[in-house]
C-alpha cells in the first residue's frame, strides 16, 4: 500500500513533468510568435514599398513588386510550414514517449499485483488473470497502432508541404521561362528590323 511519502514523491514527479511540458509548450509558442512578428514586419515593409510605387503611378513596377512579394511570401510560408511540422512532431514524439513510459509503469505495477494476488486467489482464478493480461496487451497494441497512425498522419502532412512547395516553385519557374521567351522574342523582332 502506498504511504504518504510515496504519494508526495509521486506528486513531485508529476509536478516536474508538468513543469517541463509547460516550459516546452511556452518555448514552442515563443518560436511561433517570433515567426508571426517577422511576417508582420515583412507585410509592413511590403505595404511601404507598395505605397511608394503607387505614388509614382507606374503600373508595371507595381505589378513586378507585387509578384516579388508574392514569391517571398510563398517562400516564407513554406519555411513556416516546415518549422510548424518539426515543432509539432517533436511535441508529439515527446508526449507519446511520456505516455508510453507511464503505461509501461502501470502495466508493470499491474503484473506485479497480479503475481501477488494470484498467490491468494482461489483455484481456477487463472482465467481471471489471463483476461487482465489480455486487456493490458490489447491496450499496448492500441498504443502502438495509435503511434503508427500518428506517424502516417505526419507523413501525409509532410507530403502536403512538399506539394505546396512545388506549387509555389512552379509558377515562379513558369514566369521565369515566360520572361525569357518574351525577351528572346523582342530581341528577334528588333534584329529583323
Amino acid at each position: 500500500m502506498a504511504t504518504q511519502k510515496d504519494l508526495m514523491e509521486w506528486q513531485v514527479e508529476r509536478a516536474k513533468e508538468l513543469f517541463a511540458l509547460s516550459h516546452k509548450l511556452l518555448e514552442t509558442a515563443k518560436q511561433f510568435s517570433e515567426h508571426q512578428a517577422a511576417e508582420i514586419k515583412a507585410s509592413m515593409d511590403h505595404a511601404k514599398s507598395y505605397a511608394k510605387q503607387a505614388a509614382t503611378n507606374d503600373v508595371a513596377k507595381l505589378k513586378a513588386l507585387q509578384e516579388k512579394f508574392a514569391e517571398e511570401a510563398g517562400a516564407r510560408m513554406v519555411a513556416y510550414q516546415k518549422k510548424v511540422k518539426t515543432l509539432l512532431k517533436t511535441i508529439e514524439d515527446e508526449a507519446a514517449d511520456e505516455a508510453e513510459k507511464h503505461l509501461n509503469k502501470a502495466r508493470h505495477a499491474m503484473e506485479t499485483w497480479l503475481k501477488e494476488a494470484s498467490k491468494n486467489l482461489p483455484a481456477g482464478s487463472d482465467k481471471f488473470t489471463d483476461v487482465v493480461r489480455d486487456i493490458a496487451d490489447a491496450g499496448n497494441k492500441v498504443l502502438k497502432e495509435g503511434r503508427k497512425m500518428a506517424k502516417q498522419a505526419a507523413e501525409a502532412a509532410e507530403q502536403g508541404v512538399e506539394n505546396f512547395e512545388r506549387m509555389v516553385k512552379k509558377p515562379a519557374a513558369q514566369k521565369s521561362t515566360a520572361t525569357k521567351k518574351s525577351t528572346a522574342a523582342k530581341k528577334t523582332t528588333r534584329s529583323r528590323r
